[in-house]
């Protein structure tokens, strides 16, 4: 009588996720190829960069024989070329079986009305607007929250299912952890895209703000030697490997592509997110608009800034680990001060 409920539960959640599907216009799997192809193109082009600046870096530093990093320069092309053969394929038409369970989030999305200004999406925007353009932003965040829905629902059908045949093979109680371990599965699955999103901000952060100084101090020395801003920025992108790095060749790609220097320099503001990429960025663009003789002086006065402040976070890390590690350290000396006395008070203890 007990396999009924997980039964009936399995074949209600079976006819949601198929009636989602069937019910998904075309236009839902245009929306969600033109998302895939536009996701494809930017994973190629960041990759691109990063093999470019791989190989500049193995140059300049004459470790053209490092085996580790023409390992990883190697499976860098690999991953080129398979995202070129899925975008081709994408291009034709064809939208891989394993994103169902997206287009059936897309349709939870257009039922529940999930437009751009509902605050799940907009947040999720937001956030992905700190390192892509805002048009790949929007579109990959719902694709993001589609992959996350979609397998929702498929992780019921599952689960329930797997309950099912689980009480029919004389399981019992057990049948009920498979099925719930399925879902739990399948969700996790649908959440590492949605999960990647704050640990890309996180990780992006940290070496953006550990990278600049370094850039900044280039950028001065270049163009106190009288070179050209966009020269310097240009020779700079390609004296190191790093996310700061990445972003100043794609700025310097999308200037090659006769990018307006505006767009191309509002983008890296945007994308990096920080105070000081964002200040340098714009003491750029007005040197380019408007004309600015002391660019060199500005370069200059940004570069003492930015130290400083590398300086400062520094000694706030190193006084904020210390402060961690007094409980431990007092918790070993203790514990070491234990070790020592005992003896002494067993030797006392046997003399009297």
């Amino acid at each position: 009588m007990i396999i009924l409920i997980p039964a009936i539960l399995a074949t209600i959640s079976g006819i949601i996720f198929v009636f989602l599907l069937l019910s998904a216009g075309d236009e839902i799997e245009s929306t969600l190829r033109d998302s895939l192809i536009e996701d494809y193109d930017r994973r190629i082009q960041q990759n691109e960069v990063k093999i470019v600046l791989a190989e500049e870096f193995l140059k300049k530093s004459h470790q053209e024989k490092n085996h580790i990093e023409n390992l990883k320069i190697k499976n860098m092309r690999s991953q080129v070329k398979e995202d070129r053969k899925a975008l081709s394929a994408l291009e034709n038409g064809k939208v891989d079986i394993t994103y169902t369970n997206s287009i059936v989030g897309y349709r939870i999305m257009q039922l529940l009305n999930w437009n751009a200004s509902y605050p799940v999406v907009l947040n999720l925007i937001r956030r992905c607007t700190r390192f892509m353009n805002r048009g790949e932003a929007v579109n990959y965040a719902y694709l993001t929250l589609s992959k996350l829905l979609g397998n929702a629902v498929f992780g019921f059908f599952l689960s329930f299912s797997a309950a099912t045949l689980g009480y029919g093979l004389g399981l019992g109680v057990r049948a009920v952890l498979i099925g719930f371990i399925l879902f739990v599965l399948v969700l996790v699955f649908g959440y590492l895209p949605l999960d990647s999103v704050r640990t890309t901000l996180d990780k992006r952060a940290a070496e953006i703000e550990k990278e600049f100084p370094q850039v900044m101090s280039k950028l001065t020395l270049l163009t106190e030697a009288g070179m050209e801003v966009n020269s310097a920025w240009e020779l700079t992108s390609k004296d190191g490997k790093g996310t700061l790095y990445e972003e100043m060749a794609l700025v310097t790609l999308g200037l090659a592509n006769n990018e307006k220097p505006m767009e191309a320099y509002s983008s890296f503001i945007q994308r990096c997110s920080y105070a000081y990429t964002s200040k340098l960025a714009t003491l750029i663009m007005q040197n380019l608009y408007k004309g600015n003789s002391e660019i060199a002086k500005q370069f200059m006065q940004l570069n003492f800034e930015c130290w400083n402040e590398y300086r400062n976070n520094a000694q706030r890390m190193g006084t904020a680990l210390q402060g961690k590690l007094f409980i431990p350290t007092m918790m070993s000396f203790a514990a070491l001060l234990i070790m020592l006395l005992m003896p002494i008070m067993t030797g006392l203890t046997a003399s009297f």
